[in-house]
């Protein structure tokens, strides 16, 4: 298989679902929507229940791997033509054979969004998703009148065109009306590529358990690499099996999406969006590099040695050397300050990166959340008053250093003060201090300076 080292970047951006993906469900959802350049997108969700009537794979030839999962054939009923073909084509372009029956569905767009909100509904992990809310709230990465929840249902209503649900083996895509359209070729091949996949590699089930044991951080690198392949063998496909017309339709984002889309996507803060965007496009170069000289081998070798870390995914050559990390002890500094603990978690250095350049510039900021060796939030409530804590482990103290600077430099924008005292900054937009010793930094923010002193006491 060719490497396609001069290959150009993809057509069209695509976007996971809501972070913490926790709170979300179904796997490889795509979501089209048109943003204010014309370009398009799409979504993936964790897994569903959902379950629907099965049908044929096509076989092709299939590449060694080390995977030793088998599951019994099933007879099953005829399948359209147009997916049984292009079954083959996603097969053969991504050099796997389907070892299985996958169930595929076309429903109405109807039906395809009820199952899609169940799916979510379903497996909703509510107060992480509230938890999450309260964090971005402090780091104002959110307004604080956000309804976040509901932010994130308006976002995906009405826009699904399919998902693969890795739990049920099955795929489920929109009628299109009886034509088969880019739109739906697209969709399909994306998900197909999430079904092919998870059949030998399983990686439903891996991430289920980074899901079900709250690794964000692990999750958020694994899922890139997910959607990363995806985006890559959907941009092949596209290329070498949609018509010209449908090509220049791809390439200007027209691929569907509701009359609200532009809407919704301008109604949602741009670190939602950034956030949503990272597995698509940060996860298609990181893939990018596992293909160089090897093609979709190396991809194959990455879903044995998953990422770990957006720092990897932002860094393949640390992936490369193994570089792994590890959360600092963080106390929980909600007993001895009786605020009630909201969300425990990392931050890791995308969300970090995003949060400095919410008030300098971007390339300083992604410099300054370089050199991360791990950290450990806790978001509180103490009464009404918001409170988080970070502790941040850097690689060296040259790096810790250079974080605490580009905090300093942040913090005033942050908290609408004029400067930063001593590591201590408090404005009319809240109030909090960095502390750095050796290879650690710790930042403190709150609402107000009372619980911004209360937090760092407990915090040490």
């Amino acid at each position: 298989m060719p490497d396609y080292p001069d290959e150009p970047e993809d057509l069209r951006l695509t976007m996971p679902a809501t972070r913490s993906r926790s709170a979300t469900a179904v796997v490889g959802a795509l979501v089209v929507m048109v943003l204010a350049a014309g370009m398009a997108t799409a979504v993936r969700r964790r897994a569903s229940q959902v379950r629907a009537t099965p049908a044929r794979p096509a076989p092709t030839a299939s590449r060694p791997t080390g995977s030793s999962s088998t599951t019994t054939t099933k007879v099953l009923p005829p399948e359209p033509a147009y997916i049984t073909t292009i079954k083959a084509q996603v097969a053969e372009l991504r050099g796997l054979a389907w070892k299985a029956p996958l169930a595929v569905a076309v429903v109405s767009k109807d039906e395809l969004a009820r199952r899609f909100k169940a799916g979510t509904e379903r497996d909703a992990k509510p107060d992480r998703l509230a938890g999450d809310g309260e964090a971005y709230k402090v780091l104002h990465l959110i307004p604080t009148d956000t309804d976040y929840a509901k932010t994130v249902e308006d976002l995906f209503s009405g826009l699904v065109l399919g998902f693969y649900d890795p739990e049920t083996k099955q795929l489920v895509v929109g009628d299109s009306g009886g034509q088969v359209d880019g739109a739906t070729k697209v969709t399909l091949a994306h998900e197909l590529d999430h079904a092919l996949t998870d059949q030998w590699f399983d990686f439903g089930a891996k991430t289920k358990a980074l899901d079900d044991a709250d690794r964000q951080e692990e999750l958020d690198a694994f899922d890139s690499l997910i959607e990363g392949d995806a985006k890559l063998l959907e941009a092949r496909f596209a290329d070498k099996y949609l018509t010209d017309e449908e090509q220049l339709t791809y390439a200007l984002g027209g691929l569907g999406g509701d009359d609200g889309a532009a809407a919704k996507v301008a109604r949602t803060p741009k670190f939602l969006l950034d956030y949503l965007y990272f597995p698509y496009t940060q996860g298609l170069d990181f893939v990018k590099s596992q293909t160089v000289g090897r093609g979709f081998a190396g991809v194959d070798d990455a879903y044995r040695r998953p990422p770990t870390s957006t720092e990897q995914i932002l860094h393949p050559e640390l992936y490369a050397a193994a570089q792994g990390w590890s959360p600092p002890g963080l106390v929980d500094v909600g007993p001895p300050t009786g605020c009630q603990v909201e969300r425990r978690n990392t931050l890791g250095e995308f969300k970090m990166a995003e949060l400095l350049a919410s008030q300098i510039d971007r390339p300083a900021a992604e410099g300054a959340a370089a050199g991360w060796n791990g950290d450990a939030f806790e978001a509180v409530r103490c009464g009404s008053a918001r409170g988080l804590v970070d502790r941040w482990q850097s690689d060296s103290e040259a790096a810790a250093t250079r974080l605490a600077a580009a905090l300093a430099r942040w913090a005033p924008g942050w908290s609408k003060s004029k400067s930063v005292v001593g590591g201590r900054f408090t404005g009319s937009g809240g109030s909090g201090r960095v502390v750095a010793s050796g290879t650690r930094v710790d930042l403190v923010l709150a609402d107000d300076a009372a619980t911004s002193d209360r937090l760092a006491a407990a915090l040490g």
